[in-house]
């Protein structure tokens, strides 16, 4: 267990990382209220995911800036076709018993 912090001031500018050891992001903002102790920190969290093109789960990336993102302007087959045909739609009633696990209530007028 770490000891509590008793001057918050120097904290803007330090990296902040979860129980694990993980990155979370920097603190940007220390807030408080008048006169009071402070109440509310501000991250600058940067957060990215990578999804295999041949499917599976995502992976979190630890420097998203080593990411490459795709031109905008380039447009894949796969692309061009659902411009073409973007598949039917339909709409439909859906209530918050449909939508619900086993597990919840729902409170009536949901």
């Amino acid at each position: 267990m770490t000891a509590p912090i008793e001057d918050v001031t120097g904290l803007p500018g330090k990296k902040l990382v979860d129980q694990a050891g993980n990155a979370i992001g920097k603190v940007k903002q220390i807030y408080a209220m008048r006169d009071g102790p402070p109440m509310w920190v501000a991250v600058d969290a940067s957060n990215a995911a990578l999804v295999p093109e041949e499917g599976g789960a995502a992976q979190r990336v630890d420097d998203p800036a080593r990411l490459s993102t795709p031109d905008a302007g380039t447009r894949s087959e796969e692309t061009m076709e659902r411009l073409q045909d973007p598949g039917g739609s339909e709409t439909r009633k859906v209530t918050a018993s449909d939508v619900v696990h086993d597990d919840q209530d729902v409170a009536a007028g949901d």
